[in-house]
């Protein structure tokens, strides 16, 4: 489940890092998923765009690049972690269907 970056159990070093170079709003610790802004402008009356991203590996950094993705368009922050939360069990399916393919 996504929390908030200041409301996960990640070091004060991790945090910081999390946060401030690698700029995500949101991480999960046990899949390694973790949810950042896109830093375009959206059209007027559109929401920003939200990323979702599930690693492979399931390691929160220095993940190996292969990974599961979402985007979608949310309001405020609140509202990206709770529909990343709806959309995070699916893309966890379809690393395990990937996995399990030779």
């Amino acid at each position: 489940m996504l929390v908030k970056i200041t409301e996960s159990p990640l070091s004060d070093c991790e945090m910081i890092t999390a946060a401030i170079l690698r700029d995500w709003y949101a991480v999960d610790v046990e899949t390694g998923a973790h949810l950042f802004r896109s830093r375009g402008r959206p059209k007027y009356g559109n929401a920003p765009k939200w990323f979702l991203i599930l690693p492979h590996d399931g390691k929160l950094f220095d993940s190996r690049g292969d990974c599961e993705r979402n985007a979608f368009r949310a309001e405020s922050l609140d509202q990206a972690i709770a529909t990343a939360n709806r959309i995070l069990p699916k893309l966890i399916q379809q690393k395990e269907r990937r996995a399990s393919q030779p």
